[in-house]
């Protein structure tokens, strides 16, 4: 069975990408786009440490939430 982490330094994924967990797939998509672009190295001019670190976050989390199968076994691993 697969076994996904189901916090990011804290947070749940949903929390990662400040949607609700009963967010449909276009608002994931959405809400995963804007912070692909606010945070993307090429455009975070302050610290591209951080804007790594962050998209490292946002990818993992909207790798799990927009496949089906995956956040379902996510959102089952949240309940225990």
């Amino acid at each position: 069975m697969l076994k996904l982490p189901k916090m990011i330094n804290g947070k749940t994924y949903y929390q990662v990408l400040g949607v609700l967990s009963t967010a449909e797939d276009l608002v994931i998509k959405a809400a995963y786009q804007s912070l692909a672009l606010k945070y993307h190295p090429d455009k975070w001019l302050d610290n591209s440490a951080i804007a790594h670190k962050r998209m490292i976050e946002i990818n993992a989390a909207y790798e799990t939430l927009r496949d089906v199968t995956k956040r379902k076994k996510y959102d089952e691993e949240l309940k225990r």
